[in-house]
């Protein structure tokens, strides 16, 4: 009778494991980025996306109002303050590292102004592009996107950048 046991116990046991050995191991997450719908066993393996983004540069540059017939002439009426940004992913699969430069402009004066600025940055990235833009009297602008297909090398070294704001038509004061 032991013997009888014994065998129906080891037969249960390599038929247990042979069960549990033939299931599909893998990701069974299903928001993981390498999901196996086959997958009955977790392994271990799921790969989750995720990015971080940090500033990886910050410059700041006055803009002074060269219309010698304004009230402001010679005088800094705006500061621009730019950002870089890079994001990074945890794996390949999730998308491609970036950077972004972001800028936003300070009023320093007492006025509201109008500026209709030629923005550009040149060195190690290099961009230019013209922009409107209206500025309540010391408000601050919230930031905005240096566009993407204006900047060549957008991932480049920050510190290198020589930044020019010059004025496409005089500079509105209101």
């Amino acid at each position: 009778m032991k013997k009888c046991f014994y065998i129906y116990f080891l037969f249960g046991c390599v038929i247990f494991f042979l069960a549990e050995s033939c299931q599909p191991k893998g990701c069974t997450g299903k928001n993981a980025l390498n999901f196996n719908s086959i997958a009955r066993k977790k392994d271990g393996s799921c790969i989750y996306c995720d990015s971080i983004a940090k500033i990886s540069g910050v410059d700041s540059i006055d803009l002074i109002d060269d219309n010698s017939a304004s009230t402001h002439f010679n005088q800094v009426v705006a500061r621009f303050y730019f950002t870089q940004t890079t994001k990074k992913f945890n794996d390949r699969g999730c998308g491609s590292d970036s950077c972004l430069i972001f800028y936003r402009i300070k009023n320093l004066t007492v006025n509201n102004i109008d500026l209709y600025n030629f923005i550009q940055g040149s060195g190690n990235i290099f961009f230019s592009f013209s922009k409107f833009t209206s500025i309540p009297n010391g408000s601050t602008t919230s930031d905005f996107e240096v566009p993407n297909n204006q900047i060549s090398n957008p991932c480049g070294d920050f510190s290198s950048v020589f930044f020019r704001i010059s004025n496409n038509s005089p500079i509105v004061y209101h």
